[in-house]
């Protein structure tokens, strides 16, 4: 039943009313097991769309709390390369508002690398930030994810009624 509720998770993620959790701030409440479920579907499908500097400049504000919902679902490995890899950034100002700022010099909906948008500014910090990514073990995550998921199932149903 997990792995089925963990796809329909995931094909909801960015529809109403799910979403709506990410874009008013209430996803922040990682006392709701299905704000960790919703965060860290968000986190991936960033990633695998993105890759880890887009996909965490995308997260934004809540990339401390992704950290939390790792450790929520007992995937501790994965919230230290994590924190690792968010410490990389913060020490090379790689911040949102930086990550940010970069983008507003392109026309909004404009398809562009993270190259051509920030230069070679934070080369050294997203090399080390790809080498720390291989560490993510998304199967592992995946895993967890769902043994929480299965553990809160009821929740998870009724956020998921149609």
């Amino acid at each position: 039943m997990g792995d089925s509720l963990l796809e329909m998770l995931s094909a909801r993620a960015y529809e109403p009313p799910l979403s709506e959790r990410l874009w008013n701030g209430q996803i922040r409440d990682l006392s709701d097991p299905v704000n960790v479920g919703l965060l860290l579907v968000a986190f991936e499908i960033q990633l695998l769309m993105n890759g880890i500097a887009d996909g965490l400049g995308n997260m934004g504000d809540y990339t401390h709390e992704i950290v939390q919902a790792l450790v929520a679902i007992e995937c501790k490995p994965a919230a230290a390369v994590l924190s690792r890899i968010l410490d990389v950034a913060r020490q090379a100002g790689m911040t949102p508002d930086a990550i940010e700022a970069d983008r507003s010099a392109f026309a909004p909906g404009s398809i562009t690398s993270f190259r051509e948008r920030h230069g070679d500014k934070w080369r050294a910090a997203l090399d080390e930030m790809w080498r720390l990514e291989e560490e993510l073990e998304f199967e592992q995550i995946r895993a967890a994810l769902e043994a929480f998921i299965h553990t809160h199932r009821e929740r998870f149903e009724v956020a998921l009624r149609p």
